[in-house]
């Protein structure tokens, strides 16, 4: 209140901003503040610190957003994204520090690419890194950094080529002549192989409407930045991923909105048992009784009763934020042509009926004990 005081006084006409201190929820910043004039609230949008997962995984948290964010304008008033990217991993070197990264990061091995000329120049000390030389000090709680010259970036994402299913795993290795995807994360460019264009325009797409148009506005994270396009918005729209913020964006997220009539959320095969029980047991409210029912189930028995748990559940809680995890026992699909139609004549006359390809997709975040990706501030 101080705070607002002082900039009034002093500013009258200025905005007085505050960050949601990483709690971005309407029980923290519902009718705060209310009939101040000319007050916002600043919130940090990251999927680069979110588990591993499909393309569908990224799109469908990305849509999330905006009812997060509608919701908070109507309870608190305007809402500005402070800081987003376009990371769905978090390779970018020192992106959590000089040489340094957070414990367990990245999740996945980095692609690797030459490190770039010192932009200042080249009498920089030490710049570009030494090719002769492997990672050096000082060593920070994690690795990020260049080694032999080369500094991690991003990785690639693979098309349907690579990955079949669509369940974020690369299914067809014997396809790939130029090393291995999984350890290195570069695919190289191939447009046969490489589908990061084609996810990065999906995923903006979905995000500028979230930031853009329900929200009072954004700051891409950052304007420039070396070797990687995801956080630079120079870079990222001069290889086309930006739309137009201003644009026609309302469809960007009408399948993803469309929920349980496009997708079906299904248990992931080939786990252990016990990641199914855990996960079932959280749809069910530890339910003794149901829980002691799932220990009698085994193999294709138990797989084909978490479906039908998880499917349940997400279907039923998908409009209020729910979403398709289960501490990773579960994962999203599309919906068959005749399963969208079914559901449509279940949900009523007035259902709109809307089938997709059955490309598999993966896990959003969710399930008992779901955390909110990190923010790099």
């Amino acid at each position: 209140w101080r705070g607002y005081k002082i900039v009034k006084a002093r500013a009258p006409t200025w905005r007085f901003v505050m960050h949601d201190a990483f709690r971005f929820t309407a029980d923290a910043w519902g009718g705060f503040m209310a009939g101040c004039p000319d007050i916002a609230l600043d919130t940090h949008v990251y999927q680069a610190w979110a588990d591993p997962g499909p393309r569908l995984k990224f799109y469908v948290d990305a849509c999330q957003a905006k009812n997060k964010i509608a919701l908070l304008e109507r309870s608190f008033g305007p809402v500005v994204v402070g800081e987003w990217s376009l990371a769905t991993d978090n390779c970018a070197m020192w992106l959590n520090g000089l040489n340094d990264n957070l414990p367990g990061f990245p999740k996945l091995p980095c692609k690797f690419i030459p490190c770039a000329e010192p932009y200042m120049g080249s009498h920089q000390p030490g710049a570009p890194p030494d090719k002769s030389k492997p990672y050096r000090g000082p060593f920070g709680t994690g690795v990020s950094g260049p080694i032999y010259g080369y500094c991690p970036v991003d990785r690639d994402w693979p098309s349907p080529v690579l990955d079949s299913d669509g369940d974020g795993i690369i299914d067809r290795l014997d396809l790939l002549k130029n090393g291995d995807p999984i350890s290195t994360g570069n695919l190289g460019g191939d447009p046969a192989f490489d589908d990061t264009d084609a996810v990065m325009r999906e995923l903006a797409a979905k995000k500028l409407l979230a930031f853009g148009q329900v929200a009072h506005g954004f700051f891409f994270w950052n304007f420039r930045t070396e070797l990687e396009p995801h956080w630079s918005w120079l870079d990222a729209h001069e290889r086309g991923w930006l739309p137009d913020a201003r644009g026609d964006l309302a469809d960007a997220c009408k399948a993803e909105d469309s929920g349980s009539q496009t997708f079906n959320c299904v248990a992931r095969p080939g786990l252990p048992d016990k990641t199914y029980r855990d996960g079932m047991a959280y749809c069910v409210g530890y339910d003794k009784d149901a829980m002691a029912s799932y220990e009698a189930l085994e193999n294709t028995t138990l797989v084909a009763k978490a479906t039908e748990i998880f499917s349940d559940f997400w279907a039923r809680n998908v409009v209020s934020g729910a979403t398709c995890d289960f501490g990773g026992a579960a994962l999203l699909v599309y919906r068959e042509p005749a399963d969208a139609v079914e559901v449509a004549d279940e949900a009523g006359p007035g259902a709109e009926a809307s089938g997709a390809d059955p490309i598999g997709a993966g896990p959003a975040d969710a399930g008992p004990a779901d955390a909110g990706p990190a923010d790099a501030g």
